[in-house]
């Protein structure tokens, strides 16, 4: 089976052309890399560390990696990203219709564009845990496309507040229910923003949420299925496994960036093709992949294999003929010379090939 796949390279692993949470575990209290442009997300997503919470007892503030929210979430496999919101170190309220004011202390969430991008499309919505029109307690969501970290709007998305039209809410996964029941943007199920324009200079789409004048019932900004046009690979990280289709569609070439602590150490790149699995929480350094798959491909040898140079990088490809739309999922392990101790593993990825 290897040996079949691997004429012509084997069909390979991450361009974000699309963002949908999937590699991310799940967690009520997931924290993405702080603040604003930190590395270490495998989908190019940070957050501004606000995780004020008055209530905490009630609702962890910090950003959550769910499965299912009651109101149609998720729309693209089996995850989406909750944003809870943030209240103002001084007192504050947000005005009617917005915009959430300058500097107001929200909590914000930042994704990388790929370089070249020219439009965005996502699924939304926005759940309410105020009442209806409710004057100083206007929580309110935006979603925007920012320059820098912190930086003013290039362009406004997605706005919403308690006085945009809503209906019920029945909360489900990392969520809590109140007596007078929660509400969602109408009308009901997710929101759709499709092929958004990208103005020049645009480096984050940021989702930002805040709670206005308390942070007893903090709303939340929930996004899925974020896809890039055109499709561009995030620029790479350091110490990474890294996948781009540099001559276009059917094309991939595999790297593993410059890492000088790994300089002159040898590679095992693993994956797994078409679906997940119970990938990230497989055996094989999150991958789902069964142990005879591991040791087929081990003995299959380059591209699989091979050794870093003295700059702890690695380059395979561009290879061409590959189909379109194959996504798989891929680890890359570091060992000692001669594969004699294990070093470290690089983080997850995966990748579509357009």
């Amino acid at each position: 089976m290897v040996k079949t796949i691997a004429i012509g390279f084997f069909v390979a692993a991450t361009s974000l052309a699309q963002v949908n949470f999937d590699i991310q575990t799940p967690s009520c209290t997931y924290a993405p890399p702080s603040p604003c442009g930190a590395f270490g997300d495998p989908e190019g997503i940070s957050w501004n560390g606000n995780s004020a919470a008055a209530s905490a007892t009630l609702w962890p503030n910090t950003p959550t990696v769910d499965t299912v929210s009651g109101a149609g979430m998720p729309v693209s496999g089996p995850k989406f990203l909750r944003c809870p919101g943030a209240h103002p170190s001084a007192s504050g309220t947000i005005p009617v219709g917005g915009p959430l004011p300058a500097g107001y202390d929200s909590s914000d969430v930042y994704i990388a564009l790929p370089v070249g991008t020219t439009a965005i499309s996502f699924s939304w919505d926005f759940y309410s845990m105020e009442g209806a029109s409710s004057g100083s307690y206007n929580d309110a969501g935006a979603i925007e496309l920012v320059g820098a970290c912190g930086g003013p709007a290039l362009s406004t998305l997605v706005y919403a507040d308690t006085y945009t039209p809503s209906v019920p809410l029945s909360p489900a996964g990392c969520a809590f229910t109140l007596t007078y029941g929660p509400t969602e943007v109408a009308p009901a199920g997710p929101q759709l923003v499709s092929s958004a324009p990208v103005p020049s200079g645009t480096s984050f789409l940021r989702i930002r949420v805040g709670n206005s004048a308390d942070n007893s019932y903090p709303s939340q900004m929930v996004i899925d299925n974020i896809v890039w046009f055109p499709a561009a690979p995030i620029p790479p990280q350091p110490c990474r496994l890294y996948f781009s289709s540099p001559v276009g569609p059917g094309s991939v070439q595999m790297d593993h960036t410059p890492c000088a602590p790994t300089a002159g150490a040898n590679y095992f790149m693993a994956y797994r093709l078409g679906t997940p699995g119970v990938t990230p929480a497989g055996f094989w350094f999150g991958l789902d992949i069964g142990f005879v798959d591991v040791v087929n491909i081990y003995y299959a040898g380059y591209p699989f294999t091979g050794t870093l140079n003295g700059s702890g990088a690695a380059s395979f490809g561009p290879v061409t003929g590959l189909p379109s739309g194959l996504q798989f999922w891929a680890v890359s392990s570091i060992w000692a010379p001669g594969f004699q101790n294990f070093l470290l593993s690089y983080p997850l990825v995966t990748y579509t090939i357009p």
